[in-house]
């Protein structure tokens, strides 16, 4: 997801950090395992966001298919990652959780609902609307 192996020893050292102080936190409403894959991509979402890692996912294989879309020409394409850059900075968090769950991660609609604690409805909800946006 981050696309640097430094990067990712870095937050995967974070994320164990994470798990010690905030276990208490964990109230059993889904397996462990989905508690800490949500922690593992939250904080890789706040890295991601903080503009440390802004092309991993302009080089994710779906992503990179959606520039692709947008033509060989250079300005075309750097064009298209301003973009894709200023839609997902206009959707709200659970849109862009849901957009590298599914794009980056490549997780169905009912894993996506179980490891954001939201409905499958909901999530379909988010990827209609991001779908939407990427076609305008």
């Amino acid at each position: 997801m981050l696309g640097d192996p430094a990067e990712a020893e870095d937050a995967a050292q974070e994320v164990f950090l994470t798990i010690l102080t905030k276990g208490r936190q964990f109230r059993g409403d889904a397996q462990l395992g989905t508690w800490i894959y949500r922690v593992t991509t939250n904080l890789c979402l706040n890295r991601m966001r903080g503009g440390r890692r802004r092309e991993a996912r302009e080089q994710a294989d779906a992503v990179r298919d959606w520039l692709a879309a947008a033509g060989v020409d250079t300005e075309e394409r750097v064009e298209a990652r301003r973009q894709l850059q200023r839609l997902l900075a206009e959707v709200d968090e659970l849109s862009q959780e849901v957009f590298v769950l599914k794009y980056l991660d490549g997780l169905t609609q009912e894993e996506i609902a179980e490891v954001t604690g939201k409905s499958r409805r909901t999530v379909g909800k988010r990827l209609a609307l991001l779908e939407e946006r990427f076609r305008t």
